[in-house]
């Protein structure tokens, strides 16, 4: 059974695998999306493991392990890569009208404002996440005892 925090590194790597490799060489902004959709359960496995750490309960949707993560010491930097991740995936999910147009994805919101999400976008959020991901894993690492 996989811990959250390789369940996390997994998502991250699909991700970063359809950013880096897939899109150049099918040039379907769709690809992207399903980028998005992986860095989103990255970074939810992330918070799970990250409250598994300090003991804390977890809760079955993203609402509720973004609460419980947002009373852990966090940075302002994190919790807005974080709203801005789910807000993407939401704003897909929500859409009345959505498409490809040259090298993005466009969605269009009722209220006729637009968002794009490129691969010059994914690949920001992929060293973003990276760093973040990282960050976390670092503090429970066990420190190397020298002999």
């Amino acid at each position: 059974m996989q811990t959250s925090q390789e369940k996390a590194d997994f998502y991250y790597n699909i991700s970063r695998r359809l950013v880096e490799h897939f899109f150049p060489m099918v040039q379907d902004p769709k690809i992207l999306l399903a980028a998005l959709e992986n860095l989103n359960f990255a970074i939810k496995h992330k918070m799970t493991a990250a409250l598994e750490a300090k003991g804390r309960e977890t809760g079955e949707n993203f609402e509720e392990i973004m609460n419980a993560y947002s009373e852990l010491r966090t940075s302002r930097e994190e919790l807005k890569l974080i709203h801005e991740l789910w807000e993407l995936s939401y704003l897909h999910s929500v859409s009345p009208i959505e498409f490809s147009r040259k090298d993005e994805f466009v969605i269009c919101l009722d209220d006729y404002k637009i968002r794009k999400i490129s691969a010059p976008l994914m690949k920001k959020y992929l060293s973003r996440v990276a760093l973040f991901l990282r960050e976390s894993s670092d503090e429970r690492k066990p420190k190397r005892i020298l002999k």
